[in-house]
């Protein structure tokens, strides 16, 4: 059953990744700037072990871009979610 207060709150939950994955976009295209590497290349040379481990900006800039994943596979259950609601609702 649909209620408003169950629209609202999942609203909320979807703009809260995709505010986090704006966020996280943009660190690492601060990073991919930084470096003048694509952010596939850095996990290809990260998982290589080609880079440094011990680089606060690599170690970072992995952990977020397993973090993006993450949170985009969140957003688009959210997004889902709330167009069949909506759906449902009109009909």
């Amino acid at each position: 059953m649909h209620t408003d207060e169950f629209e609202i709150s999942l609203t909320r939950e979807y703009n809260v990744c995709v505010n986090q994955v704006n966020e996280i976009k943009n660190y690492i295209s601060t990073l991919e700037n930084k470096y003048q590497w694509t952010t596939q290349t850095f996990i290809e040379n990260y998982k290589s072990n080609i880079l440094q481990k011990d680089n606060i900006d690599f170690d970072s800039w992995y952990k977020k871009y397993n973090s993006l994943t993450k949170w985009e596979k969140n957003l688009k259950e959210y997004h889902e979610l709330l167009k069949d609601m909506r759906l449902k609702r009109r009909s």
